[in-house]
């Protein structure tokens, strides 16, 4: 299982590797994980569960290419309807799991 979050540079990205690293349910070989920013600390190494995992730039060419299974928005609500838009626009078989208020703002 490939697991993807976005926005790991910033304050709520953080929390989420925190909780990831945290929590021994992550811990198998049977899921990796890509985290991406646009800016802010990329380029940072973590260490979750003996896996190094790097802060990668990110690209929408990265969530297409990659076949993720979940991608994990961390982002301002604009970035988010972008991402996901993006997602249902090229069929992409990913779930995604929004934590900004971007589609609960619009009900």
């Amino acid at each position: 299982m490939l697991i993807g979050l976005v926005g790991a540079g910033g304050l709520v990205g953080q929390q989420v590797i925190r909780c990831i690293r945290d929590n021994e349910k992550f811990n198998s070989h049977f899921i990796s994980f890509k985290f991406f920013t646009r800016d802010t600390n990329l380029g940072r190494i973590y260490i979750l569960h003996g896996k190094d995992v790097t802060i990668e730039k990110f690209s929408f060419s990265k969530i297409q290419d990659l076949n993720f299974d979940y991608v994990i928005l961390a982002t301002e609500n604009d970035v988010s309807a972008e991402i996901i838009n993006f997602g249902l626009l090229c069929k992409l078989r990913t779930k995604f799991i929004d934590l900004s208020s971007e589609y609960r703002l619009c009900q």
